[in-house]
């Protein structure tokens, strides 16, 4: 298997300090890459990002300036936290040196819960100024607070966790002290990236099963398919052949217009890194003339996948615009469209519809996707024709469904909206279902 590989990025010393804890990894390969200032980050992640699986930080300032410059999302990398006994450890140090005990300190790169957690530790009698700001700061505003405490006399020394300010204020002549992670805090990171680098590979192998389903008017759908249709699918096999060939997929197709691709999840998001399903679907529209629905179903095994294909059409059926629905393996929905997603959950079992809400005229479905676009919007108040746009329907639909979720207790209506031509449009607001 191969071994996980980790960047380490960070002053050369920091660096050296977590390649010697890294030894023990044997499942790990451990790259150094040491900077001298911060926004060296930049170069070292775009140069080698491609090569590393997760990034180890020497401390938040680094981790927080990747974050903010796009470099890495959260789930690339973390950094060994600066714990209250690390300071804890600076300041005995500190005592051990100085005969007369400090009364005040200046202070950056630390939270302010972990110095909470050490003031009932003897240290009570000590004035800590925190640089207020957390995550990546220029070094130049952190010298000049550190600075500015020490010659007006408000602290005695500084404490930094910042190598470039360190070396700094060492060179300007204030007593500093530097602020390090703990081997403990080090080793908890390293378990970190290694169990979600695991679990991200794990994520990757998952049976995903993509479903393509021909939208067909009703009268096609309970007779004869022209010959023209058959040829506009034989358009839809071509796109599709491709598609399967580009994520690694096993094709099949399964009747008239209804097609499925079994892959994994990491082929299928590799592909989605390059083009979205929406764009595939217009494509296919491009060229044969016939718009698709899209199930895509996630699972541990081929039966759940299988499983969660069929609850995604279930789903699509209710809208044939390009409709892409995804069930993952903890039986979320997540509406693809307009190049965003729309998550709502299966909030109404057919346990609970059957119980209060059998005689309703709307789906489980589609109320559960009524339910999650408020929430989307953070929006429980709407008219017939807001909820339209929402659902990409009719005004008479959508005034249809408002009344069914009027007369069942989903919806009562709390007022009109006047200033335009024609009568007031009322305006409802949903209501906790249970």
């Amino acid at each position: 298997m191969r071994k996980v590989r980790i960047g380490v990025i960070g002053p050369e010393d920091s660096v050296k300090q977590t390649l010697k804890i890294s030894d023990s990894y044997k499942d790990l390969y451990v790259k150094a890459f040491p900077y001298d200032t911060t926004e060296m980050t930049r170069e070292i992640i775009k140069e080698h990002g491609q090569s590393i699986d997760q990034w180890m930080f020497s401390g938040p300032v680094p981790y927080d300036f990747a974050i903010k410059e796009g470099l890495i999302r959260h789930d690339q990398g973390t950094y060994a936290t600066l714990h209250g006994s690390s300071l804890l450890s600076v300041l005995l140090y500190i005592s051990l040196k100085n005969e007369d005990n400090i009364r005040s300190a200046s202070l950056d790169s630390i939270e302010q819960d972990q110095l909470d957690s050490i003031r009932s530790e003897g240290i009570n009698h000590i004035t800590f100024h925190r640089y207020e700001a957390n995550g990546y700061v220029p070094k130049e505003k952190l010298i000049d607070f550190h600075i500015k405490k020490y010659e007006s006399g408000e602290v005695d020394v500084a404490i930094t966790a910042i190598h470039s300010v360190y070396q700094a204020l060492l060179e300007y002549g204030l007593p500093v002290y530097r602020i390090k992670p703990s081997e403990l805090s080090v080793r908890l990171a390293f378990d970190y990236l290694r169990q979600r680098a695991y679990a991200m590979s794990y994520r990757k192998k998952q049976f995903v099963m993509v479903g393509f389903e021909v939208c067909y008017s009703t009268a096609i759908e309970e007779g004869f398919v022209p010959y023209k249709i058959q040829h506009q699918e034989l358009e839809v096999n071509r796109v599709l052949l491709k598609f399967s060939e580009k994520i690694n997929g096993s094709f099949a197709k399964v009747g008239s217009g209804k097609y499925f691709i079994y892959t994994t999840r990491g082929d299928i998001e590799l592909f989605q890194d390059e083009q979205s399903i929406e764009e595939l679907t217009e494509h296919i529209f491009s060229q044969s003339q016939l718009n698709v629905r899209v199930g895509i179903g996630y699972g541990h095994t081929v039966f759940e996948a299988d499983e969660h294909v069929h609850m995604a059409f279930d789903y699509a059926r209710n809208d044939c615009h390009h409709h892409i629905i995804l069930v993952n393996e903890d039986k979320e929905v997540v509406e693809l469209r307009d190049s965003s997603k729309t998550t709502y959950g299966q909030r109404f079992s057919a346990e609970n519809w059957e119980e209060k809400y059998s005689d309703l005229g709307i789906s489980p479905s589609q109320l559960s996707r009524i339910y999650s676009l408020s929430k989307h919007y953070e929006k429980d108040e709407m008219t017939a024709q807001e909820l339209a746009v929402w659902i990409q329907s009719t005004e008479r639909n959508a005034r249809r469904i408002l009344n069914e979720l009027e007369r069942s207790g989903l919806a009562q209506i709390v007022g009109e909206e006047s200033g335009q031509r024609g009568r007031p449009k009322k305006v409802y607001q949903l209501q906790d279902p249970f």
